[in-house]
């Protein structure tokens, strides 16, 4: 193993450590089923696959709140481009993030104060 390698993989696990200390599996949650989560919440219309992306969903947070799953969220996912042009009102997201008990991760580091 290269340096390079070795020094990857010391900060991988560290990382691992800082945002699972209770070593359950990781998962990070991409944008469009979590859209589809706040749609279905907000009882906007929606497709059936963001039905089926809201219903799978629903069941992560679960595994969630029982302590068998850690869901993290990754700033730049949420960064991606908004439905319709929307502008993303991060303050509005933050909040019900942290009511689902999810985290940030930025670069592979847990943000301090979120989930």
């Amino acid at each position: 193993m290269s340096e390079q390698e070795a020094t990857a993989s010391s900060a991988i696990e560290q990382t691992h450590a800082v945002v699972n200390k209770y070593d359950r599996p990781l998962a990070t949650l991409d944008h469009n089923p979590l859209i589809a989560y706040f749609n279905g919440e907000d009882g906007k219309p929606q497709s059936p696959k963001d039905k089926a992306d809201a219903h799978a969903m629903r069941h992560l947070f679960a595994l969630q709140r029982a302590g068998v799953i850690r869901l993290m969220v990754t700033v730049s996912t949420m960064l991606e481009q908004q439905p319709s042009g929307k502008e993303l009102d991060v303050q509005a997201l933050d909040a019900r993030l942290k009511a689902l008990g999810l985290a940030w991760i930025h670069h592979g580091r847990l943000l301090k104060g979120v989930g």
